[in-house]
């Protein structure tokens, strides 16, 4: 009888446990991927920036 009690207590502690790290996991993946969306917006941002402090394309007028 105790050995069924303590296999009981042991499948159901093993449950809880997976859970937790299932959920650890998942909120862990979901920050990550908001980092890489921030650092893609960062760079898409500086590369727009780039492309505006950029002479390139634009034709000046000379004057003499």
């Amino acid at each position: 009888m105790y050995l069924f009690i303590f296999v009981v207590v042991a499948v159901l502690v093993t449950s809880v446990v997976r859970t937790r790290l299932k959920d650890m996991e998942q909120m862990m993946n979901a920050e990550q991927q908001q980092q890489q969306e921030q650092e893609k917006q960062h760079q898409s941002t500086l590369s727009d920036a780039a492309l505006l402090d950029s002479d390139e394309g634009i034709i000046r007028e000379v004057r003499s």
